[in-house]
């Protein structure tokens, strides 16, 4: 009959002929396969013999993951203001991070490096909360480079080597203020890390910056995946908290894999978990549903419900 794969013996039938009008037809299942197969290989030989047609097609599908990109960098500013947020404002140093916006995107984009390193010895001097920094500074900058890039304002290129040198500063603000002011512990400790394939790594940074001045000891961060290495290091220490970084709205469901398997592989039972990051920021209300203790839109929510949750 026509569309069956395989005869009474089990082995694979060639396809059936079916005559109508003196002429010859494949069944229609036949034809789709046929189809499908001659296409396929009929493309890959016309790539091979032109290949500005695939650099072509290369090109199109570069260029639509970029304006894709795009779109998310724009939308997962629009969640949280340091401008407008009470908490925000009214950090500590906050009017003194603020006035370093400009100085800091200019030396993140100029293209004499020494600019970058004299920012991070005027930051030092002073003495700006790592929170602070992160949340007045950093973030502000990285969103504004972002929208700058959407705008064709500044290129690819210029985004990878401001981000580099973003980090940069981060990182070593981040040693030095440890070694100044070392912040008095709390006793619980956090685990972060983002879900694959993301590269929302400033975010993390951040976050781990703003769970380290609230006194508590942190794991992972912006290198951390969440995949099974991360399932080991959960069952080996006692963490009261893993958080996670999500970076796009269609990882729901691998975060709720994660989270299920968090708690079946953690040496605490009792494990809390958070969810964060721009597709959070972006839309909330997608992962209510997903088993997380704490859905967060900023790293001063996630903190601020994490020390509730313990409190």
């Amino acid at each position: 009959m026509a569309g069956n794969d395989t005869g009474p013996d089990g082995k694979p039938q060639k396809p059936k002929l079916s005559s109508g009008g003196g002429q010859l037809r494949l069944s229609l299942s036949d034809q789709s396969i046929l189809r499908a197969t001659i296409g396929d290989r009929v493309a890959k030989r016309v790539e091979q013999s032109h290949p500005e047609i695939a650099a072509s097609r290369l090109k199109q599908a570069s260029e639509k993951a970029i304006s894709e990109k795009k779109n998310r960098i724009l939308s997962e500013n629009i969640a949280f203001d340091p401008d407008t947020d009470e908490d925000a404002k009214n950090l500590p140093g906050a009017d003194a991070a603020r006035k370093y916006r400009e100085v800091l995107q200019k030396a993140l984009t100029d293209a004499d490096h020494i600019h970058h390193r004299v920012v991070i010895e005027q930051l030092a001097k002073e003495k700006i909360p790592i929170k602070t920094a992160s949340i007045q500074l950093f973030a502000p900058v990285a969103a504004k480079l972002g929208e700058l890039w959407c705008e064709d304002d500044i290129d690819f290129v210029q985004v990878a080597v401001a981000s580099s040198r973003l980090n940069i500063i981060v990182n070593q603000l981040v040693h030095k203020a440890k070694s100044v002011l070392p912040v008095q512990r709390n006793g619980r400790k956090v685990l972060l890390a983002r879900t694959s394939g993301g590269n929302h790594t400033l975010g993390l940074t951040i976050v781990a910056a703003c769970f380290d001045d609230a006194g508590w000891d942190v794991e992972g961060g912006a290198e951390t995946e969440a995949n099974d290495a991360l399932m080991r290091q959960l069952g080996t220490s006692n963490f009261h908290l893993l958080g996670l970084s999500v970076g796009a709205t269609s990882a729901v469901d691998e975060c709720k894999e994660i989270l299920s398997r968090s708690r079946k592989y953690s040496y605490n039972p009792t494990i809390r978990t958070a969810v964060g990051g721009p597709a959070v920021s972006y839309d909330k209300y997608a992962f209510e549903n997903i088993g997380a203790d704490i859905i967060a839109v900023s790293a001063l929510e996630a903190v601020e419900r994490a020390n509730m949750a313990f409190a």
